[in-house]
């Protein structure tokens, strides 16, 4: 599998098919049995993964977010070395959330009170405001309503697609449907 800018892939299988595992292996978080990693054409050093990771962001369909409010949650990742040369934008975080269909008072809500589909909202904000190469999504909707998991498919899209990037991104998700609408390029997975 060799992913290019703007390319959208979709990997499908059914459950215990290791979808999850192969977006694991991707974001250098899982060692992978056989073969390797390669970025740009070259292995990647220990010393640098978390280059790496800043530049493919893995978003798990149960997302962990700190305590505190959801502008907080947002606003989290920038202290992190590995994101020290990017800042905090929050009027480009609240046209994502209009986008959305969110106002602006959901960046004041507790993260503790938050459905699973709003904690992928927030996930899902988080990883793109970072601006990574790769977006990696093991099923990142599967919380949402059907009216924001259209939004949110858009949104990404449209994300992938902005002029002067090179951004991809590779979807897992049960829905052949969702797949069809957010890929390019396939592959599936069997037991």
């Amino acid at each position: 599998m060799a992913i290019h800018s703007k390319d959208r892939w979709a990997i499908q299988g059914p459950t215990g098919s290791g979808k999850t595992l192969l977006l694991r292996c991707l974001a250098l978080l899982d060692p992978a049995d056989s073969g390797q990693v390669l970025w740009n054409g070259q292995t990647i050093a220990k010393a640098e993964v978390p280059s790496f990771r800043h530049s493919n962001i893995y978003l798990h369909q149960t997302p962990s977010l700190l305590e505190g409010d959801v502008g907080s949650n947002l606003e989290a990742p920038f202290a992190f070395q590995q994101h020290h040369q990017s800042t905090y934008n929050e009027e480009r975080i609240v046209a994502w959330l209009t986008q959305l269909g969110f106002s602006t008072t959901f960046l004041k809500a507790e993260s503790g009170n938050l459905s699973g589909g709003e904690r992928q909202v927030v996930s899902l904000l988080r990883a793109l405001q970072l601006s990574p190469t790769i977006l990696l999504l093991d099923e990142a909707t599967v919380a949402l309503d059907e009216n924001t998991t259209l939004k949110v498919e858009s949104l990404v899209n449209d994300w992938v697609g902005e002029e002067g990037t090179s951004r991809a991104t590779v979807w897992v998700s049960h829905s052949e449907e969702q797949l069809k609408r957010v890929s390019d390029e396939s592959m599936w997975l069997a037991k």
